[in-house]
This record gives C-alpha cells, sequence and structure tokens, in this order.
C-alpha cells in the first residue's frame, strides 16, 4: 500500500509541470522522487521525461533517454514500443539508434502482431542501412496485411525500393 501511495502521490505532483512544460519544477520534483529507489516511480519518470522531450523538440536527449530506459521500463508495452519507435523514425539519424529502435518495433510486433508495428520495424532497418532485414520485415507486413485483407501498398513500396538498391 505504501508502494502504491508513492507512486500515485509522484504520479499527481508531476502531472501538472510536465503538462506546462515547466522543466525547473520537474528537475526539482525528480530529485526527490529518483531518491525512492521505487521501480515504478523510476518507470513513471522516464516516461515523463520522454514526454518532456517529446514537447520540447529534444531528439537528441530523448534518443540518449530512450536507449538507456526503453527495455528497462517499456519491453511488455507494445503500444509505448511502437511510439518510441516510430519517434525514432521520425527524428533520429543515427544508425546503430535506428537499428536499437527496429528491436522495439520488432518487440512490438512480437507482443501484438499488427500490420503498422512490423512496417514500421522495416521502415526503421532500411533507414538504418539493414536492407535485408527491411525485406524480411516488410513481407512479413505485406503477409500480415493480406491476412486481414488490408491495403499494404507501403510495404509492397517499402519491398521496391530494397530489392533495387
Amino acid at each position: 500500500r505504501v508502494q502504491r501511495k508513492i507512486f500515485r502521490t509522484t504520479a499527481y505532483n508531476f502531472e501538472q509541470p510536465v503538462n506546462n512544460n515547466d522543466t525547473v519544477r520537474y528537475r526539482q520534483l525528480k530529485k526527490v522522487a529518483v531518491s525512492f529507489h521505487n521501480t515504478r516511480v523510476d518507470s513513471l519518470i522516464f516516461n515523463y521525461d520522454l514526454q518532456l522531450f517529446e514537447l520540447s523538440n529534444n531528439w537528441s536527449a530523448y534518443q540518449k533517454e530512450a536507449v538507456q530506459g526503453t527495455q528497462l521500463f517499456e519491453w511488455d508495452d507494445y503500444v509505448q514500443l511502437r511510439h518510441i519507435a516510430d519517434i525514432f523514425y521520425k527524428h533520429v539519424t543515427d544508425a546503430d539508434a535506428l537499428k536499437t529502435a527496429a528491436t522495439w518495433a520488432k518487440r512490438s510486433g512480437e507482443l501484438k502482431p499488427e500490420y503498422g508495428n512490423t512496417l514500421l520495424c522495416a521502415q526503421l532497418y532500411e533507414k538504418s542501412g539493414n536492407k535485408s532485414e527491411a525485406k524480411k520485415a516488410a513481407q512479413d507486413a505485406v503477409d500480415i496485411a493480406t491476412r486481414l485483407s488490408l491495403n499494404h501498398a507501403e510495404a509492397d513500396q517499402l519491398l521496391q525500393r530494397v530489392s533495387q538498391q
């Protein structure tokens, strides 16, 4: 019960500074919250850090934080894995970081096989320069879309691009 109370109080206190992009107040609260050494609170802080970096378009800090904490805190959350991987696809250019994000998209697809997260995995592999993995993931996306009678034109285009190179 005490741990739950700490978590809820922390979440409540962080909500306003994060929503208002008040990084000064957030950092003050974060110092206290980190001292709790509570995994759930640490996960909450990780998510709020990412949210603040996203709101401020600080993609280098977002990348650094995501690489350090995504597997630790979000490994079993297919929605969050996909969201973070999508941010990397849109805003990150570092090939190693993109490969890491591809593993998150792949994990998201393992947790819930969907066309979107499988296509995202293929796109991340392509952007990172790994054409063979991009081709495999794109074919998997086509297979999922075909099975569900979905449009797979985007995956087809990706397959065509990686096959030509």
